[in-house]
Formats: C-alpha cells, sequence, structure tokens
C-alpha cells in the first residue's frame, strides 16, 4: 500500500489526498445528534454536526448554526 500512497500522493485507506490530521468527537445537547471536529493542517478546522436516529444510523450531516452549539 505504501507504493500506491506515494505513487498518487494519497492516503491508501480512504483513497484521498487530503485528510484530516486528528478529529474529535463530542456529544451535543441536543438528542440524536454529535459534534465532529476535523482539524486539517496548519490548525484549520472544519466543524460538522452529525444527526443519527436511534439504532445510530447517520440521517444528516451537517453545520452547526450559527451562534449555535
Amino acid at each position: 500500500m505504501e507504493k500506491w500512497e506515494d505513487r498518487n500522493h494519497s492516503d491508501g485507506i480512504l483513497r484521498a489526498q487530503n485528510v484530516p490530521l486528528k478529529w474529535t468527537v463530542k456529544n451535543s445537547a441536543a438528542a440524536g445528534q454529535v459534534g465532529i471536529t476535523l482539524t486539517w493542517g496548519q490548525g484549520v478546522t472544519t466543524k460538522l454536526v452529525v444527526g443519527l436516529d436511534r439504532n445510530h444510523k447517520i440521517t444528516h450531516i451537517g453545520t452547526p448554526r450559527a451562534g449555535g452549539k
């Protein structure tokens, strides 16, 4: 896999050239939601809110509301 990664300048698992360096997952105050923060190079972050049903299947992915948590 390392040869493929070197040849394609990509992550061998995600097959992507730009993947987060780290991520955090936190329970949201709203039921059925979790907050995700992706940290990219140079400390740039992307915040997402992921909605889940009672079986933990993803129902929605979006960005936090302005002024929201």
